[in-house]
């Protein structure tokens, strides 16, 4: 998923999502479905529209995490993917609206989705690699530290830690290959929150707040920091 601006969002096959009022709607228009919308603040539900006038409710609500970028499609458009803080991550069928797996436990919160499988952010064992089709966990990076990630590229990701740094990871290959002391590339020490990193060009890009011991205010921050990219499928 790619940040577009400040209230739209693009996934990865070309569906366009728009923000309401309390979460998001989807215009998926598949052989299906119509629309999906997620609604979190007030509702905390998910909804399928179908074509055929059908509306399904599915029965595992809505995360945060899904009204704030929206409930990710497969590629085929045929699956949508829902995580839940309280249970784990669910694969629903958009034809049926009908539970296809589920993955991990509580404690899971923001994910990725590739095309062939799914990073999983665990609070406290870490990112969990998870097979798209079948919910297996395939791999794991065991870190207590990690906090968030964030898609760079077509295989690479950012993780950010509670230990002020990021680290970059091939999720194709599952192997580190940077790491970055967001501290050390600053002028003071603080405690640092990464709230979005990208790539542009040969660089990564790193936002957030960074809070000081004497200040009551966090202030803002964008780092940027020279990386090779070696684009993959």
């Amino acid at each position: 998923m790619r940040r577009l601006d400040s209230t739209h969002f693009e996934v990865a096959n070309g569906i366009i999502i728009e923000r309401c009022a309390d979460g998001f709607r989807q215009h998926l228009h598949n052989e299906y479905v119509r629309e999906i919308w997620s609604y979190y603040f007030e509702h905390s539900e998910c909804v399928l529209y179908y074509k055929d006038g059908r509306r399904k409710q599915l029965n595992i609500g809505c995360s945060s995490f899904n009204s704030q970028f929206g409930t990710p499609v497969s590629e085929d458009g045929k699956h949508i993917f829902i995580n839940k803080w309280s249970s784990g991550l669910y694969s629903f069928c958009t034809e049926t609206g009908l539970m296809d797996w589920k993955a991990g436990e509580k404690f899971t919160h923001e994910f990725i989705l590739f095309r062939r499988y799914i990073t999983l952010m665990h609070a406290s064992k870490g990112l969990l690699k998870i097979d798209s089709e079948s919910g297996e966990i395939i791999d794991e990076l065991k870190d207590k530290t990690f906090v968030s990630h964030y898609h760079l590229s077509d295989s690479l990701i950012a993780v950010s830690t509670s230990r002020n740094t990021l680290e970059i990871v091939d999720s194709k290959s599952w192997e580190h290959v940077g790491s970055f002391n967001l501290n050390a590339m600053m002028e003071e020490l603080g405690k640092i929150t990464v709230t979005w990193a990208r790539c542009d060009n040969e660089r990564i890009i790193a936002e957030g707040f960074k809070t000081y011991p004497e200040d009551k205010v966090p202030r803002f921050f964008e780092i940027s920091v020279p990386f090779k990219f070696t684009f993959q499928d």
